[in-house]
C-alpha cells in the first residue's frame, strides 16, 4: 500500500491539496482520494490570456473525490470508477476572442441548468 497523507501546493495562484491511498498495486490496483483547491484567475499572468485568446476572472474552487480500481477502467470507453465533488465559481466572468461565435449557446445552457433567466 502506497499512502499520500497530504500532497500541497501553495502559490500566487494556486493553492491545492491531494490526498490518495493505491493497495494491491500487483493485482488490480486500488485507488481512492480526495482532491481540495482554489485557482485565483485574477492573478494568473497576462502571457497566459494572450496565448489562449481569451481572459477569466474571479476565484475557481472544488472538491473531488475518487474511489476505483484499475479494472473499473475498460479499452471501450466505459468506466466504473466513483467520484464526486464541487466546483465553485465566486465572481467569475469569461471573454473570449477566439471562440465568441460559442458563448451564446454555452450562456443558454447555463440558464437553463440554473432555470434562471440570464440578463446577458
Amino acid at each position: 500500500t502506497i499512502s499520500i497523507n497530504k500532497f500541497s501546493v501553495k502559490g500566487r495562484s494556486i493553492d491545492f491539496s491531494i490526498s490518495a491511498k493505491c493497495s494491491h498495486i500487483a493485482s488490480d490496483p486500488a485507488i481512492s482520494g480526495e482532491f481540495h483547491g482554489k485557482l485565483n484567475l485574477n492573478t494568473l499572468p497576462d502571457a497566459l490570456w494572450d496565448r489562449l485568446q481569451c481572459s477569466a476572472k474571479g476565484v475557481m474552487s472544488g472538491d473531488a473525490y475518487v474511489n476505483m480500481r484499475a479494472s473499473d477502467l475498460s479499452a471501450k470507453g466505459f468506466h466504473n470508477l466513483k467520484a464526486s465533488g464541487q466546483l465553485r465559481l465566486h465572481d467569475f466572468a469569461f471573454l473570449t476572442r477566439r471562440y465568441a461565435n460559442i458563448l451564446p449557446r454555452w450562456k443558454n445552457l447555463c440558464c437553463a441548468l440554473l432555470q434562471k433567466t440570464c440578463l446577458c
